[in-house]
């Protein structure tokens, strides 16, 4: 987590925790530095992480003032999520490490979207 704030190891440990005790799913902290190619399957077939990163508003998939961009990971049945991204804009690294309810909602709010969850605003299908 090269451009993460210092805090952000702790925070996301925290919710995955509380994401674990809700879900039942285990998360495991791997630093690998630089994330892996999406190429790299594991032996289910899906993609095994979840990755956690901080990058600069040109890298948010052309989002505008957003705090972060989550993109869900499904299998090929498109039935089962399998793993995502969440890329965090590093220019809410103040208020994360100087806000802790904001870190830890956000943190908490992306993860319920790899969790296949959507926003509350967003229309029913």
């Amino acid at each position: 987590m090269r451009y993460a704030p210092k805090n952000a190891g702790a925070v996301v440990a925290r919710d995955t925790t509380i994401a674990h005790k809700i879900t039942g799913l285990a998360f495991r902290r791997i630093d690998a530095g630089t994330p892996p190619h999406f190429s790299n399957y594991d032996a289910s077939g899906s993609i095994a992480p979840v990755i956690f990163a901080w990058v600069g508003t040109n890298e948010l998939f052309g989002q505008k003032n957003v705090n972060a961009v989550t993109v869900p990971i499904v299998d090929a049945t498109r039935t089962h999520y399998t793993s995502g991204v969440v890329l965090f804009n590093d220019d809410m690294n103040a208020a994360f490490q100087t806000h802790p309810k904001f870190a830890n909602n956000l943190v908490l709010h992306e993860l319920g979207h790899i969790l296949g969850l959507s926003d509350v605003s967003a229309p029913r299908k």
